[in-house]
């Protein structure tokens, strides 16, 4: 796997876990914005 994408699947595995663990309810919309800012910044990247 290439450093970029291994890194950006840690990094998401991080941001699920984190919110696995905290009220949901509270951060569901910064998760989702996060989310994708971690998806366009991982495929700007990988582009």
């Amino acid at each position: 796997m290439e450093p970029w994408t291994h890194r950006c699947s840690l990094l998401a595995l991080a941001v699920v876990q984190i919110s696995l663990h905290i009220d949901v309810d509270l951060l569901q919309a910064l998760s989702a914005s996060l989310f994708l800012s971690l998806v366009r910044i991982c495929t700007a990247a990988y582009l």
